[in-house]
């Protein structure tokens, strides 16, 4: 199932807490990367999530410092942060400057720098862009080739060992 932050299902929690949850239970998280960055969390929702995760700030030091340095961080970038800390597989997508962009696509100064801080404060934990797309059929064909053929791969392992496992039993149950 893919999941889009605009799509959440109301689940009777702040935007934050609900990103959380859904990452939490996800296998994979697609982080997309252009020049905007999206809204950013209030402070309380920010304190919530701190208050949840209290080791957050030492396995993410380049969080704990924007923090400190009092720099916004989205909910978008916080959905690449989540998923470091939960150990989900992040796949960072950036757009080429010439990729198609929705109509309300209205970059500025400042928020192409908050772009550039976040890819270098995930630089730090030696997080780069897996790929560089050009358009969404370009983006959906390194996500199909990458993340989601070793998710299919991984689970067709996991169901051919359940099924040699019950051959096996099978076996020595007959044999016995």
């Amino acid at each position: 199932n893919v999941k889009v932050q605009e799509a959440f299902k109301g689940l009777g929690h702040d935007t934050l807490d609900k990103l959380d949850t859904y990452i939490r239970h996800s296998d994979v998280v697609v982080h997309l990367i252009g020049e905007m960055t999206g809204n950013t969390p209030g402070d309380a929702e920010q304190t919530a999530l701190l208050r949840a995760y209290p080791d957050l700030p030492a396995k993410l030091p380049p969080v704990a410092e924007a923090l400190r340095a009092g720099a916004d961080i989205s909910y978008t970038q916080w959905e690449a942060w989540l998923a470091l800390y939960h150990g989900k597989r992040l796949l960072m997508a950036k757009a080429e400057p010439a990729a198609p962009r929705d109509p309300n696509f209205a970059p500025t100064d400042q928020s192409r720098a908050a772009q550039t801080a976040h890819l270098g404060r995930l630089e730090m934990v030696r997080r780069y862009p897996d790929c560089v797309f050009e358009n969404a059929a370009d983006l959906a064909r390194h996500i199909a080739y990458t993340a989601i053929l070793d998710l299919l791969v991984a689970d067709y392992a996991k169901e051919a060992a359940a099924a040699r496992d019950i051959a096996e039993g099978f076996i020595r149950e007959m044999a016995g």
